[in-house]
């Protein structure tokens, strides 16, 4: 059985090894037997340049490499800046077939898998995206540190009696953190109801029994210092948010594509295209694309 190529041109194939990277380029006119010419290289950032030249020398179709270990990211970012096309391939599907027995490495088996079009593209978006992908995931970090001290003083007022959320019904809101304010420097209860101003609809006399509480001078301090961490870790998001948007904006037909179909704010628009970047363009059925949407702003779908 003779198999057409996918990729008619040359196809070179990387493994990284620990000390070394080993390349293996199968060219257009090699038989289906060829063991393909294999070159090594020094696993540093020379020997990461000369790798990416010697590939755009041969000018392949194709170059293949596996999505793990810590040296991926480096080669597909230094490839890319020579402007080669890429392709990132999971191990666990490479494992799927046999090693050739004429020639058992990876490399190999990676090249010739990848010549006829066997292995599936791993999603991996432009080196550019990836960069921005490191502002929204440390802010992914920082906001479960937000969420954490939230809970934190939540749970310090209620283990002594304060409930401020039979009061007030968002525990994330302005009067939520005006009223903790209010007990970390000394409000009774009557004064803390007072900085609930409208906000509170509900009996009065159950609401001064929730906040009620023995609040000891420890625990104000300890508060206070909790509450300004918080605010500290907002300040930090909000810098984040304005950092993503403004790396956003080369990506205007992305930016202008969102605007036209959703409803979103600005900042919502800016993360969904740092997450997917110009991937987002060839979404093209409308539940999919809402459900991406969701999955990156963690929205949860009402049914």
């Amino acid at each position: 059985m003779i198999l057409d190529p996918y990729y008619p041109g040359h196809v070179i194939a990387l493994d990284i090894k620990k000390k070394r990277l080993l390349a293996c380029v199968i060219r257009s006119e090699d038989s289906m037997s060829h063991p393909g010419l294999t070159r090594d290289f020094n696993v540093s950032v020379e020997g990461f340049n000369q790798m990416a030249a010697w590939c755009q020398s041969l000018n392949p179709s194709i170059v293949a490499l596996e999505g793990r270990g810590v040296h991926w990211v480096t080669l597909y970012r230094k490839l890319h800046s020579y402007g080669l096309e890429v392709l990132v391939v999971d191990h666990n599907d490479v494992k799927r077939f046999p090693s050739r027995d004429n020639n058992p490495s990876d490399c190999y088996r990676l090249a010739f898998l990848t010549r006829f079009g066997m292995l599936d593209s791993c999603k991996v978006p432009p080196p550019e995206i990836m960069d921005i992908q490191t502002l929204t995931l440390y802010r992914k970090e920082v906001l479960l540190n937000l969420s954490t001290a939230k809970n934190l003083v939540k749970s310090v007022l209620t283990e002594v009696g304060i409930r401020i959320g039979e009061v007030v019904k968002d525990l994330n809101g302005p009067t939520y953190r005006k009223m903790v304010w209010g007990f970390i420097n000394g409000a009774t209860p009557e004064e803390a109801l007072q900085l609930a101003g409208n906000s509170f609809k509900g009996d009065r006399a159950q609401a001064l029994e929730a906040l009620s509480g023995d609040l000891s001078p420890i625990r104000r301090t300890t508060l206070k210092e909790m509450v300004q961490n918080i605010e500290r870790f907002e300040e930090q998001v909000a810098r984040l948010e304005s950092h993503i948007i403004k790396a956003v904006q080369p990506y205007q037909e992305e930016l202008q594509f969102l605007r036209n179909i959703t409803t979103l704010g600005e900042k919502e628009v800016a993360l969904v295209v740092a997450e997917l970047g110009p991937e987002l363009l060839g979404i093209v059925d409308l539940e999919a694309l809402s459900d991406a949407i969701d999955q990156v702003l963690g929205y949860r779908r009402r049914n």
